[in-house]
């Protein structure tokens, strides 16, 4: 019969494990028990902390661009008011040339 040929082994079988699975002892000891939760306390504030200066970090960036933006809104008023001027004849005599 035609097709395609048989295909080769790959040899012997490999076994990969993913984390935790040889694992012997999966009780928690009750000597470990207040170092686990130390450790998960220290996780919760760690994470905390992560937040806070993320969050941190964000209203930094809006206050800076707040700013940005009203500095670029004061100087394009000007260049309107310096246009308004330019283009009123009796405006533009009271306004000193530089």
């Amino acid at each position: 019969m035609g097709g395609l040929p048989p295909r080769p082994h790959p040899g012997p079988e490999r076994r990969f494990f993913k984390k935790g699975v040889m694992h012997l002892n999966t009780t928690v000891n009750d000597d470990f028990r207040t170092i686990e939760a130390h450790i998960r306390r220290a996780r919760v504030e760690r994470s905390a902390a992560v937040a806070q200066s993320i969050v941190a970090a964000g209203e930094a960036i809006g206050r800076a661009l707040r700013a940005l933006f009203a500095a670029v809104g004061r100087g394009l008023e000007a260049e309107r008011d310096r246009r308004a001027i330019e283009a009123d004849v009796f405006l533009k005599r009271s306004v000193p040339r530089y």
